[in-house]
């Protein structure tokens, strides 16, 4: 036999009857691997008195409570330990087999095993932030409906292998492969890229009842969350744990401690929950200790070795049961410390528990303070401890109490108000002061899941720490039935005690010289306000805010997607050939993936045809397309879907049965030249602003005189009409919407607003020009001018100079209709993002501004940028700048850039040129008439 071994039994038959706290036989044989080395180093005061100590000593580094989060997912290892699941607990498992299969491997089959031994039942199953909805047959019925189903083996003695991962794979898995004794899961995954974009699920959990215990009050075995069960179990389990006899452990405290467990607790939001649980998890890598330890921290329990048997108790007030010691039982003086160091003692005790409302981890409880001891340790003696402070609570001097996770001492009587607050009233140093710096000791509760039970031991170890007295006292043999950790009163005159309380740390059997028996003791005083607890203690639980984040796998959809093929919408080519072309314009997702990063694409279809035709795809920001190839006279389907970023597709959207359209619009028909088209402005004819404002007495109101709008048509004549109810000394932009190509004309409902983007914003709208109100009373006011549209600021107007950096009273090219002319800038306007388009020009030209800007097609169209597309534009081109410079039309496509930065310019009544290459650059209606509101 081992020396070491030697001494443990020999000292346990000695100290059978005085608490030695190690176990003989087979209990001491599982720990000498776990502590051999510190028991030969402590000696044999430890054996005999501290052991249980040292078995309930802090776990290692590779703490229990930690392994929440080496567990948070399914993780492959080539050699991983089991996995041990006590009571209920969220938890990742080890993937142990992947393989594909299928006519096309479109099937991946894992096996994830969760536990090394047979459990309870699957409560629930996680892909990532997403639970799954099982039916019957383990098909997902959600998210996954149609590519994920799952077969679960609980580890019940005779299950046979996975069913359906065999006639899947019967080459890769076979009904040999049992996994007996092993709670795992097959999960079957069908390949949808949509569903899958990254190949398989993140983050695979699930949330398991575990292990089974047996219960000594009914000898029935099953699913349980009592703590003291589930330490017997540890200590019985004969694979994974201190393997010990049934006949070594006192079933009698197991029931007690059972039943104990089973108490019904008050919870502080109404309700109540068992005193003590057991819900976590642990893998077999750990020391059997480690787990002992974290196992009885969940109860504030110790295991004393009485008997030949393991003795268990947790935390509650135990009624003195021995005898009273007084004088007549010492044998000698007693020694007596009364104070622990500084570096030992605490007046506050935070921690971490596994807490299911952050997604199973260890977080943070609410820690434990009171503020009379704070108060205590810093000087600021005679404190009552009045909990936390309260809003409605009258203090007195010395009262004691916390506030906002610091101590405060009341140094005047007064009723509390909000004027008084604790580091916060307004007077809150008339009446309180700092009561110091706390002094903390940090606790782990890994089989812990409630904040209210972690307050409570957190509080139980609070209140132990804060009893520092430790009394060593020889004694003669009577009282050596009490045994650790028995409650024992003692009654010394000198030291003013009647009926102290103290709990028993060790007890050892001694031999006097003279061969006299006696046993010495070795106590801490205790009480029953240790174990004092009421709804009052109990703090929220603050939870960690939810972050709220975008999910891949959810993709927004396109909303009012509306198709058109109508005049306004064919073109005609350069040889000539009219062409249909349909419009399909839409509002973009709410899905910032999409629109930033992601796609659009478009696809259409005669209406009695079945296959679809897919358009290039389109920047995610991007609102409607034009699609060519399509014959005049048919009828036919559109529909858009978007894709993030990751990869996912959105569903798609769709309008149907549009028949397409080849009549041109007779602004289409005329062909204009270079020398004609300043005609096609749409200006104000006479370039008079019909806009005036008066004061009507309590707002004001614009009227606007009948007017004409010149198109390259002709004019098209607008009545008279006014705006009411506006406010005074404002600057405000006027237009309206017709949406007939061309303009109807007549009586219109005309619009102001402070803001020109409102001017930009609908398809067919119009602006007439702007006007500032008069001041309250004030006089009548008259307007500015009309245009439109925005460049891009990196646009250069020339070499050297550029849309963004232009000022007042500089020049630059401009087209008057029939020639080029050199302009100066009369106002710059501020820079704004808005939506942008490219205009690319066969001849090289590139242009980039706004998708609203006004632009004439050698068609004879006035169109916005963005309907370009197709038509013929007018460009300038520089042989020999700034000597030679021509005017050429070129064809055009256009392209969407989403939001840019742009400025809009005004020279006068002209247009001006501004391109890419400042050798190359595009004519465009880019201008305002008369300048801005102020």
């Amino acid at each position: 036999m081992p020396p070491v071994i030697g001494l443990i039994i020999g000292l346990a038959i000695v100290g059978a009857g005085a608490g030695a706290a190690i176990a003989a036989g087979t209990i001491a044989a599982t720990l000498l691997g776990i502590s051999a080395l510190t028991l030969i180093l402590t000696g044999a005061t430890l054996i005999v008195g501290g052991v249980v100590g040292m078995l309930n000593r802090p776990p290692s580094v590779s703490s229990l409570v930690n392994d929440a989060a080496n567990h948070a997912v399914s993780i492959r290892q080539p050699a991983a330990p089991r996995v041990i699941i006590r009571g209920r607990s969220q938890l990742g498992g080890i993937v142990t087999f992947i393989c594909s299969s299928g006519s096309n491997a479109e099937y991946l089959h894992l096996v994830v095993t969760w536990a090394g031994h047979e459990c309870d039942a699957i409560e629930e199953y996680w892909f990532d932030n997403y639970k799954l909805t099982l039916d019957g047959s383990g098909n997902e019925t959600g998210k996954y409906a149609g590519v994920v189903k799952v077969e679960t083996k609980l580890g019940a003695p005779g299950e046979s292998a996975f069913a359906g991962l065999i006639a899947d794979a019967p080459t890769a898995w076979t009904s040999a492969h049992k996994q007996e004794g092993c709670c795992s899961t097959h999960f079957r995954l069908k390949w949808d890229a949509n569903k899958f974009p990254n190949g398989a699920p993140s983050a695979i959990r699930a949330t398991i009842r575990g292990k089974k215990v047996f219960d000594p009050r009914d000898s029935s075995t099953a699913w349980s969350q009592n703590l003291a069960l589930h330490i017997r179990d540890h200590m019985t389990d004969r694979k994974y744990g201190l393997r010990a006899q049934s006949w070594e452990l006192d079933d009698a405290s197991f029931i007690a401690a059972a039943n104990l467990c089973d108490e019904a607790v008050e919870l502080a939001a109404g309700g109540s929950e068992a005193r003590y649980t057991c819900n976590g998890f642990y893998d077999t890598s750990k020391t059997v200790g480690d787990v002992l330890s974290g196992l009885l921290s969940s109860g504030f329990g110790k295991m004393p070795w009485v008997g030949g048997q393991w003795k268990i108790f947790l935390g509650a007030w135990r009624t003195p049961t021995a005898p009273t010691l007084t004088d007549d039982d010492f044998r000698g003086p007693l020694t007596l410390t009364g104070r622990i160091g500084r570096r030992d003692s605490f007046n506050g005790v935070k921690g971490v528990f596994l807490y299911p409302g952050n997604a199973w981890s260890s977080s943070d409880f609410p820690p434990v303070v009171r503020a009379s001891y704070v108060a205590d340790d810093n000087g600021i003696t005679g404190t009552t401890d009045k909990g936390n402070w309260a809003l409605t609570t009258v203090y007195g001097a010395l009262d004691a109490a916390m506030h906002m996770g610091y101590a405060y001492v009341c140094t005047a009587p007064h009723t509390a108000d909000a004027d008084k607050e604790p580091g916060l009233g307004a007077h809150w140093e008339d009446y309180w002061q700092d009561a110091g710096e706390i002094s903390w000791k940090d606790v782990e509760y890994p089989f812990t899941t409630s904040p209210a039970t972690s307050q409570r031991l957190a509080k139980m170890e609070l209140e132990a720490g804060r009893r520092p007295i430790t009394l060593a006292a020889a004694c003669k043999l009577g009282p050596y039935l009490s045994s650790p950790p028995d409650v024992v009163p003692v009654t010394h005159a000198n030291f003013g005690w009647t009926d102290k309380t103290f709990e028993l740390a060790s007890a050892m059997l001694t031999v006097e010289s003279d061969m006299a028996l006696g046993v010495n003791f070795s106590m801490r005083e205790t009480d029953e306000d240790v174990y004092a607890w009421s709804t009052a203690d109990e703090q929220p639980m603050l939870d960690a805010p939810t972050p709220v984040l975008n999910d891949p796998d959810t993709v927004q959809s396109v909303t009012d997607l509306t198709i058109e093929s109508g005049p306004a919408d064919a073109v005609t080519a350069p040889d000539g050939v009219t062409r249909a072309r349909i419009h399909a314009f839409w509002n973009s997702p709410a899905d910032q993936f999409v629109i930033e990063g992601g796609k659009i694409f478009v696809e259409f279809k005669k209406h009695a045809d079945s296959t679809w035709i897919v358009q290039p795809e389109y920047a995610g920001d991007v609102q409607d397309a034009w699609i060519d190839a399509v014959e005049g006279g048919t009828y036919y389907d559109v529909r858009v879907r978007p894709r993030n970023v990751y990869g996912v597709y959105g569903a798609y959207a769709e309008a149907d049965n549009l028949q397409a359209s080849t009549t041109i619009s007779s602004i289409v028909q005329e062909s204009l030249s270079p020398t004609t088209i300043g005609n096609k402005n749409s200006t104000i004819v006479g370039g008079t602003n019909p806009l005036s404002a008066t004061d009507a007495g309590s707002s004001a109101t614009i009227a606007i005189a009948a007017f004409a709008l010149q198109f390259g048509f002709g004019q098209v004549s607008f009545n008279s009409g006014s705006i009411t109810g506006l406010a005074y000394s404002t600057g405000y932009y006027v237009f309206f919407d017709d949406s007939s190509v061309p303009p109807a004309g007549g009586p219109q409902t005309y619009q102001a607003s402070t803001d020109f983007t409102d001017v930009l914003a609908g398809r067919h709208r119009y602006y007439v020009g702007w006007i500032n109100t008069p001041a309250m009373g004030g006089g009548g006011t008259g307007g500015g001018g009309n245009g439109g549209g925005c460049c891009c600021v990196g646009m250069f107007l020339e070499e050297g100079r550029t849309v963004g950096d232009i000022r007042n009273g500089e020049f630059a090219d401009c087209f008057n209709g029939r020639e080029l002319e050199r302009q100066s800038l009369e106002m710059g306007f501020s820079s704004k993002r808005v939506r942008c388009v490219r205009l690319e020009y066969d001849n090289g030209t590139v242009w980039e501004g706004s998708a609203d800007t006004p632009f004439h097609s050698k068609e004879g169209m006035e169109t916005t940028a963005e309907g370009m597309d197709g038509c013929w534009g007018l460009t300038v081109l520089d042989e020999e700048w700034p000597v030679r410079r021509r005017l050429e039309w070129s064809y055009v496509r256009v392209l969407f850039l989403g939001l840019c930065e742009v400025r809009m310019l005004y020279f006068g009544h002209r247009e001006f040129a501004a391109g890419k290459d400042p050798h190359k650059r595009a004519i465009s209606h880019n201008s305002m008439i008369g300048g801005n509101p102020k």
